[in-house]
């Protein structure tokens, strides 16, 4: 996964089934926006909260039209 901060907003991509995010910094520490695949048409939404050190973050996620998170999404900063 790349991801890109340019003020608030936040994009990036990630490989599996051509995944984009669409998102936005809700505070320091915290991401929250939109998850889209193009390569098996599904959706939902994400929010991604940042480590105190900046390397890595916690994340959870959603498939639209449900109420609850349904997995987890986790990473470490390689650059």
């Amino acid at each position: 996964m790349t991801l890109h901060q340019s003020g608030k907003n936040v994009t990036g991509t990630y490989t599996h089934q051509n995944g984009f995010i669409d998102g936005y910094v809700a505070n320091k520490k915290t991401m929250r926006g939109s998850w889209t695949q193009s390569g098996n048409n599904r959706a939902g939404v994400v929010q991604f909260t940042l480590s105190p050190d900046g390397r890595s973050f916690t994340g959870k996620y959603n498939y639209d039209g449900e109420d609850s998170w349904t997995g987890t999404w986790n990473g470490v900063k390689i650059k």
